[in-house]
């Protein structure tokens, strides 16, 4: 984001989730866009990490007009994770 001046952009060190507190993230040793939030096999290594549903990140009332999400297959936690967004942003 800093090389390439984006100014409109925060990140946030946290997985999106249908809740929010703490969840385990399967990590891979060897391909680092492949952590996932459920485990897909045995042997990877296992860490706790902080979660969000993004109901509880925005505030009622924020509009938002896009959500771009590849979550290594955790879309569907993520899409009930933001139930009031979906219904309050029809044109999303």
């Amino acid at each position: 984001m800093e090389q390439n001046g984006y100014k409109n952009v925060t990140a946030v060190q946290k997985a999106v989730s249908d809740v929010s507190g703490t969840c385990t993230l399967y990590e891979s040793g060897f391909n680092t866009a492949d952590h996932r939030i459920y485990e897909v096999s045995k042997g990877r290594k296992a860490v706790k990490i902080e979660c969000v549903s993004l109901d509880d990140y925005f505030k009622d009332g924020t509009k938002i007009d896009m959500i771009k999400m590849d979550i290594e297959g955790a879309e569907e936690k993520g899409i009930r994770g933001m139930q009031r967004i979906l219904e309050k942003n029809q044109k999303l």
